[in-house]
């Protein structure tokens, strides 16, 4: 878990290594994953370099074998999403399917 981490969506997978727990972590711009003793997973990555730098994880779901992330334009701190009309096209959320649950 990253310093000041600000979850704000969890999603959990069986893999074939075993469950999995997945948080965003918005203010780090960052996926964490968990195995089933707690151990930080750290082969696990996720990230889309086509987005702007002011996009970070916020929601994630698993749908089938497939783990789905939204991604939200930050504040200046990191800490909040914005939702600014004048900023319309880049501000709303962006899902990406990332990965098959591993």
């Amino acid at each position: 878990m990253a310093p000041a981490a600000k979850y704000k969506g969890l999603a959990i997978a069986v893999t074939p290594d075993g469950p999995r727990l997945y948080a965003t972590d918005f203010h780090n711009n960052h996926v964490d994953v968990w195995d089933s003793s707690w151990n930080l997973v750290t082969s696990a990555t996720f990230t889309d370099p086509s987005l702007p730098d002011v996009y970070a994880p916020f929601g994630i779901q698993r749908i089938g074998e497939t783990i789905f992330v939204t991604y939200a334009r930050q504040d200046a701190e990191a800490a909040l999403r914005v939702d600014r009309p004048e900023l319309a096209r880049l501000s709303r959320p962006v899902v990406e399917p990332l990965t098959r649950a591993r």
